[in-house]
């Protein structure tokens, strides 16, 4: 949430939503890499957008999406299965759509209680 970033990055709100603008136009697209990644059984780069969407989910205090990114990250990375585990990359990939959502609502809203 806008609240755990604030906190994250200094207490700067403008900053804040900036950047949870630029995540909610971002993570559309990353999402439709995960899931190609997945269906070419591309293990490193699934962990790599993983990886990516780790960081900037963090961020914002987006539990369990982060954790969810972390999974998948280790999982392909350790390489603990031969192929893509596409049902993780599919949870993952429902998470970050569930993410998007807040954020929105929070920017659109200008939710203070968040802040």
């Amino acid at each position: 949430d806008l609240a755990t970033a604030i906190k994250n990055l200094g207490g700067d709100k403008q900053l804040i939503v900036e950047l949870a603008s630029m995540f909610v136009d971002d993570i559309p697209q990353q999402t439709q890499d995960l899931l190609a990644l997945a269906r070419q059984d591309d293990r490193e780069g699934v962990c790599q957008v993983a990886h990516a969407v780790k960081g900037s989910c963090a961020t914002f205090g987006l539990e369990p999406t982060t954790s969810m990114a972390k999974n998948v990250e280790l999982h392909h990375l350790n390489q603990l299965c031969e192929h893509v585990d596409f049902r993780m990359v599919r949870k993952l990939a429902e998470l970050l759509e569930e993410s998007v959502e807040v954020l929105q609502r929070q920017i659109v809203t200008g939710d203070s209680s968040r802040f």
